[in-house]
């Protein structure tokens, strides 16, 4: 405080400064460990940066990493309250005085005000899909075409499965539903080595791989079409 030439009255009791200096601390407190966090929103939403002053420094006063724990979570309510009381703090005649420590101060309580409604409508808006009687994210907006040319080369052995049904039980334009229990040797690992396995794709013959996730973390349904190149990119 001294440093940024912000004082308070020599007129006020040492508890009333107490209280008001430990408004900033326990603000800086709540949030960190998870500035970057706020500031990631902020390059997507409509959420206020941090000012300098404070995401660069006051941090690691919580050592998670070393204590083995989480981040805590930020709460609309809780930072909605810093916010409030930092506001209530800068309203006082004297803090006219801090310069540009009080004008920080402000954009600090209006970046937590700014995340607390983020968080409200994120809320709102995961209750608001929980509801619906159908997936969130609809075929029709939500799905993607990536074209696969034929290998000119020998068909690698894990497309083996594949590349048969394709050129022998099924005519041009014939859908496939991707399913890894039937059309692999052995399940994937994990979602990595899916991912792998459908981008390198190529087969004796092209086509046209169809891509849609519903959303909710059930991952992407896939649907392999053969044909012509543009037959479905198009």
């Amino acid at each position: 405080m001294d440093k940024s030439l912000a004082h308070f009255p020599k007129s006020l009791p040492g508890e009333t400064v107490r209280k008001h200096f430990n408004i900033i601390v326990e603000a800086l407190w709540y949030i960190d460990g998870t500035k970057d966090k706020i500031q990631q929103r902020a390059e997507s939403h409509h959420v206020k940066p941090l000012p300098p002053r404070f995401q660069e420094n006051f941090n690691n006063y919580n050592d998670f990493k070393e204590k083995r724990k989480a981040a805590q979570q930020l709460g609309s309510q809780e930072l909605k309250r810093h916010s409030g009381l930092i506001f209530r703090l800068i309203g006082f005649a004297f803090t006219s005085t801090w310069d540009n420590l009080r004008q920080d101060l402000e954009v600090l309580a209006l970046s937590l005000d700014y995340y607390a409604t983020f968080l409200e409508n994120e809320n709102q808006s995961q209750k608001y899909s929980q509801l619906l009687a159908h997936p969130v994210r609809q075929v029709a907006e939500h799905v993607s075409v990536k074209y696969a040319p034929a290998c000119n080369g020998p068909i690698q052995a894990k497309y083996s499965t594949l590349n048969q049904i394709f050129t022998s039980e099924i005519g041009e334009n014939h859908p496939v539903y991707f399913d890894e229990n039937i059309h692999v040797r052995q399940p994937f690992a994990d979602r990595h080595e899916r991912y792998r396995f459908l981008n390198d794709i190529a087969l004796s013959c092209d086509i046209d791989i169809l891509r849609y996730d519903p959303g909710g973390g059930l991952g992407t349904n896939c649907v392999n079409l053969e044909g012509t190149k543009g037959s479905i990119s198009s």
